[in-house]
């Protein structure tokens, strides 16, 4: 089976558009892959973020243009099949992240949920040190010296009696830097272990949840 046609038959299980006996085979085919396994997963993932972003109407608005445009036929349908494949509009979705969007958390460095509640004269010699790696971590990030941010904030995280907002906002930075550092697997874990937790703190956006996602997943492949 081709690249191609994989992407058409995980897409119209997606879709549920298979029978039966066709949707059997892609289930025990993903029991015995884990590669096919993974490609799947990928795929849900991105659809439940084109059905979130509503994207879905922007490119049949996009078509509704082309059609206005360009009544020649054969363009047209190539066009369309372009459009409504989900892989091209996965393609879509990483040009969108890849022109230069960046993700971005509470602006930390001002946020008093840092600091709030706690006796800023009673700090240990362990948290002021976990507190000035973290903030010599965002300047670095800043700086584009990615692999010096990314040691920072591991200094930070050595420290474990700070509070879970600070740690969580300290990690999510980590995984940012180290995709930046070109650390992609270290991205991946710190982003898995975060991005489905029900009772964290640090409030990081849907949005730049998946931005984050999708720039780790255009690093592997890329």
């Amino acid at each position: 089976m081709s690249e191609q046609e994989e992407f058409e038959w995980i897409e119209n299980f997606l879709l549920d558009r298979l029978s039966l006996e066709e949707r059997s085979k892609v289930l025990e085919k993903i029991k015995i892959d884990p590669d096919f396994k993974t490609s799947v997963e990928n795929y849900s993932k991105t659809h439940i973020f084109i059905k979130d972003m509503k994207l879905e109407e922007i490119l049949k608005n996009k078509l509704v243009e082309l059609q206005n445009k360009d009544r020649s036929q054969f363009v047209l349908k190539r066009r369309l099949k372009y459009f409504v494949s989900v892989a091209s509009i996965a393609a879509i979705i990483f040009i969108v992240f890849l022109s230069g969007t960046e993700v971005v958390f509470p602006d930390t460095e001002n946020d008093f949920n840092i600091t709030r509640g706690i006796d800023t004269s009673a700090y240990t010699i362990e948290q002021k040190y976990a507190f000035s790696t973290f903030f010599d971590g965002q300047a670095h990030l800043a700086e584009g010296q990615y692999l010096l941010a990314s040691q920072d904030f591991e200094k930070s995280l050595l420290v474990t009696n700070t509070r879970p907002y600070f740690r969580e906002a300290a990690q999510w930075h980590l995984a940012v830097a180290y995709l930046k550092s070109e650390q992609v697997q270290k991205a991946e874990k710190i982003y898995t272990q975060l991005s489905d937790c029900d009772d964290c703190e640090y409030p990081v956006s849907k949005i730049s949840k998946w931005k984050l996602w999708v720039k780790i997943q255009l690093k592997k492949l890329f």
